[in-house]
């Protein structure tokens, strides 16, 4: 708790995100503690909105950024799904990403464009294991696993 206020008195950012997107509230264990977390929130006048769009906010640039680069790279020889597949260090894809985050409007943009589903990254990992080893229903749909299917079959019926 003394840690805690000597933070937010020197101006600790109470809507920082974590790496995981939470947020200090998220993570705080101790009630008193939260207590005054969220008594400072509401001092500094801090809404749910402001809370939500703060979590959006790194799956609203990507997506804006994917698009961006979609539109600037239509005049190129390469495919979108090339354009939208490139690899990070790792060997993630940005549907990597998009699933291991829960980023659903990112996701259902880059099945829209028919990016491929089964690129595996550095681990051998496909985007559909990120979204299932994190336990994130929401990228587990029928719309992703639809998607899937409808790849598969269509990969299956050409061979």
């Amino acid at each position: 708790m003394e840690i805690c206020k000597i933070l937010i008195e020197n101006g600790a950012e109470l809507m920082a995100l974590n790496a995981d997107g939470n947020m200090p509230y998220d993570i705080c264990d101790d009630e008193r503690t939260l207590s005054y977390i969220e008594t400072q929130m509401d001092l500094s006048g801090i809404t749910q909105e402001m809370i939500d769009k703060t979590r959006t906010q790194v799956e609203n640039q990507m997506l804006f950024d994917l698009r961006k680069l979609v539109k600037k790279s239509l005049s190129s020889s390469r495919s979108i799904d090339d354009i939208l597949s490139y690899r990070n260090d790792e060997g993630a894809t940005p549907l990597h990403i998009a699933s291991a985050n829960s980023y659903q409007t990112v996701v259902q943009y880059l099945l829209e464009q028919h990016v491929s589903l089964n690129l595996q990254d550095a681990d051998g990992w496909t985007p559909l294991h990120a979204a299932a080893f994190w336990c994130l229903h929401s990228i587990l749909s029928k719309r992703f696993l639809k998607a899937i299917k409808i790849k598969l079959f269509f990969s299956s019926s050409i061979n």
